[in-house]
């Protein structure tokens, strides 16, 4: 079996999802969901796709890099290790969404609680990936990069790289499903009313549209699938540019 028949199998499941509630539509029919409201329907869901993938970019991205940075200081400096790792490290341990309240009262429910919401579960995780594939860097690659006279442009790409990426990566993709939660977790309990997938679906809930809410939260998974899917890919493309080839 390829690498990409497990992640390309997934895509199909979330398609044939998504489908299935489209049947599902169509055969309810216009009682639910009249041909007059499909181009309604369509602008909506458009509009909290984008919404929901703008904040999980921002995110991700504002996460990606502290927790990355952080964890990476801590693994190569042992004194920022002791003094962040006994902060760090409890904290990582309160439940995520305990930090919802607090957040509210700093800066309210807006969009800028979201985006800081989504890149704090972001970091936790990036922080512990990104420590682990630098503190995995075997101390020998020092030597051999020594014995060949390796730059640092090739020490980075030769060595470094290929040493730091697997585990990194891994804790990319848990970031990655750890920010859609975070995504569609604050867009229901911040703010509903915002644009985005989370308060669609929570909007559904509310007037009773079982139909609408299995719609949205079909396109969710589906969305969720690709973007881990996109991942695999791109990390694949990167490993062949480390090797090469």
């Amino acid at each position: 079996m390829s690498s990409l028949d497990y992640p390309l199998r997934r895509v199909a499941v979330g398609a044939v999802l998504a489908c299935a509630t489209l049947a599902l539509l169509s055969w309810r029919g216009p009682a639910i969901l009249p041909d007059s409201q499909l181009l309604e329907l369509g602008q909506r869901l458009a509009q909290a796709s984008l919404g929901s993938l703008g904040r999980l970019l921002s995110g991700l991205a504002l996460g990606l890099l502290t927790g990355s940075l952080l964890g990476a200081l801590m693994a190569s400096w042992s004194l920022l290790d002791r003094l962040l790792g006994s902060l760090v490290h409890p904290l990582r341990q309160m439940p995520l969404f305990g930090w919802i309240a607090l957040l509210g009262l700093w800066a309210g429910f807006g969009e800028t609680s979201k985006v800081i919401f989504i890149a704090l579960a972001v970091t936790y995780t990036m922080i512990i990936a990104a420590y682990q594939a630098v503190r995995a860097v075997p101390p020998r690659l020092d030597e051999v990069a020594r014995v060949y006279q390796l730059g640092w442009g090739k020490r980075l790409r030769v060595l470094l790289l290929p040493a730091i990426l697997p585990a990194w990566l891994g804790g990319l993709r848990i970031a990655l499903a750890v920010a859609w939660s975070a995504t569609i977790g604050s867009e229901i309990l911040m703010g509903a009313s915002a644009a985005g997938l989370g308060g669609f679906i929570w909007g559904q809930r509310e007037v009773g549209r079982f139909d609408l809410v299995l719609l949205g939260t079909a396109l969710i998974g589906t969305f969720a699938v690709l973007s881990d899917f996109a991942l695999r890919q791109a990390e694949q493309r990167l490993q062949r540019w480390l090797r090469g080839y």
